[in-house]
């Protein structure tokens, strides 16, 4: 299980403190919409994952991320791939997880009963 952490949850003592003691029981810690700035480096020290937005970020920054952060055992999520091109560079930058409408396009579902599910 994961805790995903927001892109404007502020790294104060308060928030380490709490992923540090949720890391310890065992909890993933994840960065929702990655942005590297220095003030994140205590919660990019303690994160398993780190997501970052296909849609918000030029590939430049994309690469620049997993070079600068990509040893050890943090994985990156590739979020928001819509097109092949952007999974395929995706990979080839080393990302290990993806999300988006490339994969599997929500259906939207016209009826006025909702069925139910067992």
């Amino acid at each position: 299980m994961g805790i995903e952490i927001l892109e404007n949850v502020e790294p104060d003592q308060e928030i380490i403190s709490a992923c540090t003691q949720l890391k310890e029981a065992g909890y993933l810690i994840v960065l929702d919409d990655f942005v590297f700035e220095p003030k994140f480096w205590p919660l990019i020290k303690l994160a398993d994952i780190i997501k970052v937005d296909f849609l918000s970020t030029d590939v430049h920054e994309r690469g620049n991320i997993i070079q600068r952060l990509g040893s050890g055992k943090l994985k990156f999520l590739a979020e928001k791939v819509e097109t092949r091109d952007d999974f395929e560079q995706a990979l080839q930058m080393g990302y290990s997880y993806f999300q988006g409408y490339y994969f599997y396009k929500p259906v939207v579902i016209s009826d006025k009963a909702i069925p139910l599910f067992n």
